[in-house]
């Protein structure tokens, strides 16, 4: 799977600087949870994925909480799902998109 990284948008919601710390533990405890709760996470309803990716500048294992959808353009005897990478409206990608648009072919 080759994943793009586009250019970034110019318009969109950053978190302020004071938020950051509190989004980052947030964060890991959503994925504390997800390895806890397994396949019982869900929201709205869909279950929740837990994305492993390597860090593109440190190299260390990253984890993060996604929710997916299943694509309905995909044929009937096709599982493929669908994953947003919209950083709640951010003009950045994520840290986990821009890991794997970065990745290198064995580096997994």
């Amino acid at each position: 799977m080759v994943v793009e990284l586009t250019p970034r948008g110019t318009r969109g919601w950053e978190a302020p600087r004071l938020l950051r710390p509190l989004i980052g533990a947030m964060s890991r405890m959503q994925v504390r949870l997800c390895h806890r709760m397994g396949d019982l996470m869900r929201v709205q309803g869909q279950p929740m994925l837990l994305l492993s990716t390597v860090g593109a500048k440190t190299g260390k294992l990253r984890q993060t909480v996604l929710c997916w959808f299943p694509d309905s353009d995909a044929s009937d005897n096709d599982n493929s799902w669908l994953v947003v990478a919209s950083g709640a409206g951010s003009a950045k990608h994520p840290a986990w998109f821009v890991n794997m648009a970065q990745s290198r072919p064995g580096l997994h």
